[in-house]
């Protein structure tokens, strides 16, 4: 491959980072050498000088098991492009081309099936194009894309994630309406608007015909004539865009400007998700590291900005669902959930995930916070449920003075969803409302720990029940059950009360039990817990 001159362009590991694993990924194994991309080209078989040093070429139309493949590898290297991407299910599928590209000094990227070869080409050449420029704006700062989007088109702009979440706007001081004012104050697109948005077919609209300006007029004057686009990545919708029209008419080219800024909003959705990603997972290992006692308070409350001496409690959502599989896919939807309707709420948490558990640390708790709580995490659990498909209870645990305290109130919400799994009562308790129930169960805990403190008169028993067909074990379990309320044990055997006693008294000569002793029904109830 000839000698690659110095020229502009953007690392590749840079560029598919910022393009996104749903999108592209390495398929060769890195390199010693950094590969810097100066373009994307468009693979031409009929115009191999349209090639281009430092490119990353895109095999359009090309299947990666087509026998030509390995001879289009060696054209692109011998033009001194860098790369090569070819759409395929997974990296297995390209590993043929990738052990040819080696041999020529060049890489092998695979591309999801569902892309656009033609918005991915201009993704990367925005992307090349934003890495040499000093006055762009910087990649990942929504606001300042907002604003120049503003200032290029001339209206007020919001930017919003696929769930309708207010991520950025502009503030140039333009004319506005209500759904602008009431998505920026409630952080999300109001329900009222987002009603006529639906009559208007808008959502559907927008999702059919991705990086397309579509105009919005309502003609029942409700709100401002708009400009929106749906931002995607491949066939990720990333977000949108949305441009409320001022005093003045949009200018006739406005709905063009929205589409040549939309692969540039893609590239700044891109980025601020992953650094969103980055921050979110680095919050969760500090949480993580809180709740096991790995990491002092006062460290954690720096990667948190968490006061460390400020109220706190932790909040355990437990996901009781019996397929594994099922459950991780759930569990990060359950984490997006709490974390989005904690925001709406104006309320700042941080939240991990472990096993079937997800945990939230609410700081800075005041009183007026804390008297909420109980309904908001009521309200949490129920919605997760709705929204998830499996049952979700939720364990409070207590407010603590400080982030030092949290690990206490882990473990008493721990606690609670324990009790809260095993019972169809209730969904979300504090430990004062289940603490018996939680007693029970540490207690059962130990004696399953603990063989030394079975009781022999039990394994007397189911001998008896086994050789000759008797119910004392059972008998036994009922009564226990039962708190001894012999009536109302008879009555779950379908007995006689008095048949019911004269069976105890039988169980006591063969167990040596004394079932009038309270130390003994104590300890006989503990070992059927």
């Amino acid at each position: 491959m000839p000698s690659n001159p110095p020229s502009p362009g953007v690392p590749l590991l840079q560029l598919l980072s910022t393009l996104g694993p749903a999108t592209v990924e390495l398929a060769s194994d890195q390199t010693a050498d950094p590969i810097v991309v100066a373009g994307a080209r468009i693979y031409d078989p009929d115009n191999h000088e349209s090639l281009g040093v430092n490119d990353i070429v895109l095999a359009v139309n090309l299947d990666a098991q087509d026998p030509r493949a390995t001879s289009v590898i060696a054209e692109c290297a011998k033009a001194g492009a860098v790369a090569v991407a070819f759409k395929a299910k997974s990296p297995a599928d390209l590993e043929d081309l990738v052990s040819a590209a080696a041999e020529h000094e060049v890489v092998v990227v695979r591309v999801e099936p569902q892309a656009s070869w033609e918005q991915l080409h201009r993704l990367i050449s925005t992307t090349v194009v934003n890495a040499g420029d000093d006055e762009a704006t910087p990649l990942g700062d929504l606001f300042s894309l907002a604003n120049a989007v503003a200032a290029s088109i001339g209206g007020a702009v919001t930017i919003e994630d696929p769930r309708a979440v207010l991520l950025a706007y502009s503030n140039l001081d333009q004319p506005i309406d209500d759904p602008r004012r009431e998505t920026i104050l409630g952080r999300s697109t109001p329900s009222r608007w987002m009603s006529v948005l639906q009559e208007l077919d808008i959502p559907r609209t927008l999702l059919r015909q991705p990086m397309k300006a579509l105009p919005i007029h309502d003609d029942d004057g409700r709100a401002r004539d708009r400009l929106a686009v749906c931002v995607t990545a491949g066939s990720e919708v990333l977000g949108s865009i949305w441009v409320v029209q001022g005093e003045a008419p949009f200018p006739a080219d406005a709905a063009q400007l929205l589409e040549q800024m939309a692969p540039v909003a893609a590239l700044h959705l891109l980025r601020h998700r992953a650094s969103e990603d980055l921050n979110r997972s680095e919050r969760a290992m500090s949480l993580h590291a809180l709740l096991s006692g790995t990491k002092p308070a006062a460290d954690v409350g720096v990667v948190l900005g968490v006061d460390p001496g400020a109220r706190c409690a932790v909040v355990c959502f437990r996901l009781v669902a019996p397929d594994a599989l099922d459950l991780v896919a759930k569990r990060a939807r359950a984490l997006d959930l709490v974390v989005l309707s904690c925001e709406a709420l104006r309320r700042q948490v941080i939240c991990a995930a472990d096993g079937a558990n997800v945990y939230a640390l609410f700081p800075a708790l005041s009183d007026a916070a804390e008297a909420r709580l109980d309904a908001m995490v009521a309200d949490l659990a129920e919605r997760l449920s709705a929204s998830l498909g499996v049952r979700v209870v939720a364990g409070i645990g207590r407010t603590v003075g400080g982030l030092a305290g949290a690990r206490d109130s882990r473990a008493e919400a721990d606690r609670v969803v324990r009790v809260l799994a095993l019972s169809e009562q209730t969904a979300v308790a504090r430990i004062t409302q289940v603490e018996v129930s939680s007693v029970l169960l540490e207690l059962r805990d130990l004696l399953a720990n603990r063989p030394e403190l079975h009781l022999d008169a039990l394994d007397v028993l189911a001998k008896q029940d086994a050789e000759h067909g008797k119910p004392y074990l059972e008998t036994l379990r009922v009564v226990a059950e039962e708190f001894w309320d012999v009536p109302a044990a008879a009555r779950r055997l379908g007995m006689h009360s008095n048949s019911l006693r004269y069976r105890l008294r039988r169980i006591e000569e063969l167990s040596g039990l004394d079932l009038d002793d309270p130390r003994h029904r104590l300890v006989v109830t503990l070992q059927f817990v």
